[in-house]
């Protein structure tokens, strides 16, 4: 199992990662949320850096992380279609089973009265694009927004 974790909010990841390992799965992670995941100390934790799969490092001060052909590749390969996974092989892309993603807190940021630059630095972008086409791919691909999600995946 391949499991893509870029969230802002990191409410219940502990939990959701801890059940993750239990059940040997790859985690690729970004940035802040890698850096959260890898505190925790897991015995067995199997976790990479998404720029590792990528062979590209996060860049312009962390706004592209994720949108990549490997990460989109595979998110949406739908691994029913034979093209999917001929192509898949073509490209070397793995299969995201369980993508989690959270947006940044553009409402309430805006609502807070920051500044513009910090407004339009809340504009998410990867996290969007990660739930949309992981949501596009539902039959392959399980999505993750929310702690109560989150409980009902982990029963």
């Amino acid at each position: 199992m391949n499991v893509l974790i870029s969230v802002y909010d990191k409410t219940g990841l502990s939990e959701l990662v801890s059940q993750f390992v239990k059940r040997n799965a790859y985690i690729y992670s970004t940035g802040k949320t890698y850096d959260y995941i890898n505190t925790l100390g897991l015995q067995g934790l199997r976790l990479r850096k998404i720029s590792e799969l990528t062979n590209t490092a996060e860049m312009l001060g962390g706004r592209v992380k994720t949108l990549h052909p490997k990460v989109m590749g595979g998110i949406l390969a739908d691994t029913s279609n034979p093209e999917h996974i001929q192509e898949m092989k073509q490209h070397d892309l793995i299969k995201f089973n369980v993508v989690v993603a959270n947006l940044y807190p553009f409402q309430r940021v805006v609502e807070s009265g920051a500044d513009q630059t910090t407004i339009i630095e809340n504009i998410d972008i990867g996290g969007p694009t990660l739930v949309r086409s992981a949501a596009k791919n539902f039959a392959c691909t399980t999505i993750l927004t929310n702690l109560n999600q989150y409980t009902q995946y982990l029963v």
